[in-house]
């Protein structure tokens, strides 16, 4: 993702990965990436390619977002 946003030059502060609240469940564990930025085109562009890649490439990993969370 970082090289992504680069190369669209959109600007993006990221933290993490950092383990999530509940660090595994079923088996699973889960990781928590936080990434500041102006939700625009670009930034929804970079975020719908991120997530069909890692849908369509493995099943045994999942991506999912978070736009405006209430918590951290």
């Amino acid at each position: 993702l970082k090289k992504d946003f680069t190369e669209a030059g959109a600007p993006v502060i990221a933290y993490g990965p950092f383990e999530a609240p509940v660090y595994r469940t079923q088996g699973r564990y889960r990781k928590r990436i936080i990434i500041k930025c102006r939700l625009d085109s670009r930034i929804r562009n970079i975020l719908g390619k991120a997530y069909s890649d890692f849908s369509r490439d493995s099943a045994k990993v999942r991506i999912s977002f978070d736009f405006n969370p209430s918590s951290l």
